[in-house]
């Protein structure tokens, strides 16, 4: 006997609640996860730059477009990432900074990126040769500045790019009060083989000032870089043609140096940071 056809009724009913459910479900879980996905922070490594290459030791910096955690391993075989050294920054940062010391001359080194546990050109490491062994240079053409924020707050963790003619560049991080200082004699040339020739009246000297997104760029002569006028994160400056005294200037102004601004509306006073030559020296 066929039951009444009321008792189907409920049953096909109960099936398409629950297929719509099922489906709502997955259409919900995938939506979920699409945004997931579009939201989750961009930590590529960008920027990446090699410097201070000497016979035993390099610098590899780069900036992140969100802070984060960051380790580098370096081997020496491109196939086998057998570590010879690892480093990692222990704060979350967008700008990232390794010295890797006690390495061999004139060898190349293979490098992964790890951000936030995620590695990065494992398929193609980066790499990098160490110079040849030369004796050490007995002078120094020491170069100093001092780098603040937009907002005018004295900029620490900054990097500084230097670089001239076919020179290698030489780099170094600001203190946490945006002093920084640099022995430009240890610049090597392109080639690592010898160290460069400076002519501190002749030769321009290119700085580059990165703080993650925000980049300034510099021209001197070495001779206007003890010290450089001051630096602003995301200003252009030329200071070749820089003269004048530096003993009595408490707001520096495009006039008073002789240098071109790209951004003549300063937006707060600057100290006199020449005061402070003695203690930029010591921070050596």
């Amino acid at each position: 006997m066929k039951p009444p056809r009321y008792q189907k009724i409920p049953t096909l009913v109960g099936i398409f609640i629950l297929l719509i459910g099922v489906a709502s479900g997955v259409i919900m879980l995938n939506a979920k996860q699409i945004f997931k996905l579009g939201a989750k922070a961009d930590t590529t490594p960008k920027n990446i730059i090699f410097s201070n290459i000497e016979d035993n030791s390099f610098t590899l910096s780069f900036v992140t477009s969100t802070d984060c955690r960051s380790s580098i391993r370096i081997a020496e075989d491109q196939y086998f990432l057998k570590p010879v050294a690892v480093d990692k920054q222990d704060i979350k940062t967008g700008t990232h900074y390794f010295n890797i010391e006690n390495l061999s001359a004139e060898k190349d080194y293979y490098l992964v990126i790890n951000i936030d546990g995620t590695d990065y050109f494992t398929d193609n490491p980066k790499i990098i040769k160490t110079g040849k062994k030369i004796s050490p240079k007995n002078e120094g053409e020491i170069v100093y500045g001092k780098v603040y924020s937009k907002s005018g707050q004295e900029q620490g963790g900054a990097i500084v790019y230097v670089q001239s003619g076919n020179n290698s560049i030489i780099s170094t991080k600001t203190s946490e009060n945006g002093d920084f200082i640099l022995n430009i004699s240890n610049a090597r040339t392109t080639d690592l083989a010898s160290y460069s020739i400076i002519d501190e009246h002749k030769t321009t000297i290119q700085f580059l000032v990165q703080y993650g997104n925000l980049i300034s760029s510099v021209s001197s002569y070495t001779q206007n870089a003890r010290p450089l006028p001051p630096i602003i994160l995301g200003s252009n400056l030329d200071a070749r043609n820089s003269s004048a005294p530096i003993t009595n200037i408490e707001i520096p102004t495009p006039s008073v140096y002789g240098a071109t601004f790209s951004n003549y509306d300063y937006p707060f006073p600057i100290k006199n940071i020449f005061k402070e030559r003695g203690s930029v020296l010591s921070n050596e």
